[in-house]
């Protein structure tokens, strides 16, 4: 099992009991996962540790700077190096008041020599050897730079290997690590001495990241009161050594301790800080069964749309986007589409991926903004850099399907197989669909059914309906028209347009079920109604033909102008008919025929045919 460091810092201010923080809040997070030195072994959690321990102070309201190769990618100044860390380390400490709050947080492997105190963190570009400690980071000099900060209290996070483990070697005298912190400085280290921290894949984060992080979430505690450094060092020191025996052996010891210097415990999060992470869970879980957060937006804004105003005006991240939600959507407030773009881009100012790809989805449709798809793909980019699995999935389906880019089959489905391994439904749903049409991977069917089922057990109702239509064309799996209406209905009972027409066709041609031309014609209301095109038509049709409901010219062409609309080439052919025949509407060979070439035009055959068969009367070509 791989070892890794965690050093985070939490300078916090000092206050009563249950009393917010008067001043600002600041956090500087730096993950590092891999190595420029061949000296120190790949982790696998660090970057993860980071983000994730960012994303929570950064929805409670700290200002936050995260550094991560990942991020680096959109800003150069972001990469974990050694000149950037003590650029931001310099900053943090600068100009700051008694009542500020301040997070330095250091994720990665540390570093400790023969004969010497101090220790040491390791940026990127660390080259770990007595004679090139200049690119390390010293403990004692971030010491120093705590103590002389002018906030009024410090928190000092170490997560990892804090001491040298090789058996039989003594500590040294002064030990950095073994003395009492400068004033107001508290210190809890993830291991006592010779012990090592440790991670491990099952848990996603490092054993004393997992608890801190814990802690730090409403649900494993009481979120009325303050959380403050004695409570979260009791935590973890509590819960960690039995996680460490069960994930990694009774031989794994992991014991966290402290080290406090003088002043009253800082208090890191408020009760108005848990509820709003307390948000954050709740959309997140949404999010991850495949739903959307206007769910939870609509189930208690009444309640909290107060709190997430006064939170966006001080900084919090999720503040900010369930602010832009409710005024993109007039949920409990009036709807200002242009003021949600303003919140959604301050959010993702503040690094919020979920607001970034919000931001993305603005520009698709307009909302508050021009559509502009390069600006799109410009903060699905941002977002998916961000770990964003549904900017991932979205990235991959514009390559795909070249929307705002040039269509690139290979780099779209690189993208949804990110996104499909972070367990986005959607990833899943468009992964399928690469492995069904071969899409920049080999076609393999029963791939395709494995992914789609994946994404449809995450109520994935697009992806329902694909494996609705494997078994009902036997694609990867035995065909089964029962089993293929029994997935079209699932995805018809989350609202699905398309599954909702399909039952209709099912139960119109007799497929799975017995053939019920009334019930097609309800399915395909229900259908049309949620906006499906294609059931417009067929709703016309059986208008025109009596089909499961009384025979009705008038409501025919009425329907089947709604779907012409929509641009359906089919529903053009049958209009275009009704108008060169004079069913339902006033004969009209001039529109007939503008209808007939607006569907050839789109390479339907339907069109195509009635064109063919008009121009061979003679009447088509004098009107050309």
């Amino acid at each position: 099992m791989r070892t890794r460091l965690l050093f985070a810092v939490l300078i916090a201010v000092t206050v009563a009991p249950d009393a917010p923080a008067a001043g600002k809040r600041y956090a500087v997070c730096i993950g590092v996962n891999q190595y420029a030195s061949d000296k120190l072994d790949t982790l696998g959690c660090a970057v993860a540790d980071a983000t994730v321990l960012a994303d929570v102070l950064r929805d409670a309201g700290y200002e936050v700077a995260l550094l991560t190769p990942a991020a680096a990618r959109t800003a150069p100044a972001a990469a974990p190096t050694w000149a950037n860390i003590a650029a931001r380390l310099d900053a943090l400490c600068a100009g700051k008041e008694p009542g500020d709050t301040v997070v330095l947080a250091f994720i990665g492997h540390g570093a400790r020599f023969r004969d010497d105190p101090d220790y040491y963190l390791c940026p990127k570009d660390a080259q770990p050897v007595p004679d090139r400690k200049q690119t390390l980071v010293s403990v004692a000099d971030i010491y120093t730079q705590l103590g002389r900060c002018k906030a009024g209290s410090k928190v000092f996070l170490c997560d990892g290997c804090r001491t040298d483990p090789t058996p039989g070697r003594p500590q040294t005298p002064n030990d950095v690590l073994g003395t009492t912190p400068p004033p107001g400085v508290f210190a809890l280290f993830a291991c006592g001495v010779g012990e090592r921290g440790y991670e491990h894949a099952a848990l996603g984060h490092g054993v004393f990241t997992h608890h801190l992080l814990a802690e730090l979430n409403p649900p494993a505690r009481d979120a009325n009161v303050d959380l403050n450094f004695t409570a979260l060092a009791t935590h973890v020191t509590r819960e960690a050594p039995a996680t460490a025996a069960r994930w990694l052996g009774s031989g794994a010891r992991q014991t966290p301790t402290t080290r406090v210097g003088s002043g009253p415990s800082p208090v890191l999060l408020t009760p108005a800080d848990s509820r709003l992470l307390a948000d954050r869970v709740e959309v997140r879980a949404i999010w991850a069964r495949g739903g959307k957060s206007t769910e939870y937006v609509e189930r208690v804004v009444t309640e909290r749309i107060g709190e997430w105003k006064e939170a966006a005006t001080r900084g919090s991240a999720i503040g900010m986007f369930l602010l832009a939600k409710c005024l993109e959507t007039g949920r409990g407030i009036p709807q200002d589409a242009k003021a949600a773009v303003a919140w959604y881009r301050n959010a993702a100012d503040h690094g919020d991926a979920g607001a970034m790809t919000s931001l993305a989805g603005c520009y698709v449709t307009g909302t508050g903004v021009i559509p502009d798809q390069k600006a799109m793909l410009e903060w699905l980019h941002k977002a998916a850099d961000h770990g964003d699995a549904d900017a991932m999935s979205n990235l991959g389906a514009a390559y795909l399907l070249g929307q705002g880019v040039a269509t690139n089959h290979e780099r779209g489905f690189a993208w949804v197989r990110k996104a499909a391994a972070l367990g986005e439904p959607s990833g899943l749903y468009y992964l399928g669909l690469c492995y069904r049409n071969g899409l920049g991977v080999a076609r393999d069917a029963e791939e395709a059914v494995a992914c789609f089922r994946k994404a449809a057990e995450l109520n994935d109702s697009m992806a329902m309906t694909n494996l609705g239509g494997c078994y009902q064309k036997g694609i990867g799996v035995p065909a089964d028209a029962a089993k293929a209406v029994e997935w079209y209905r699932l995805a018809a009972d989350l609202k699905d347009p398309v599954a909702t027409c399909l039952v209709g066709c099912c139960y119109e041609r007799g497929i799975g079920v017995e053939k019920d031309p009334k019930a097609a014609v309800a399915w395909y209301r229900k259908a049309a109604d949620l906006g499906d095109v294609a059931a417009m038509g067929n709703l016309g049709l059986c208008y025109l033909d009596g089909e499961g409901v009384e025979k009705n010219a008038y409501e025919a062409t009425s329907w089947l102008r709604k779907a012409v609309d929509l641009n359906d080439p089919e529903a053009m052919a049958r209009l275009g008919d009704c108008y060169l025949h004079g069913t339902g509407v006033r004969y009209d060979d001039v529109t007939a025929i503008a209808l007939y070439r607006k569907g050839v035009s789109m390479n339907d055959p339907g069109p195509c045919t009635a064109w063919a068969a008009a121009t061979k009367t003679g009447w088509a070509s004098r009107r050309a």
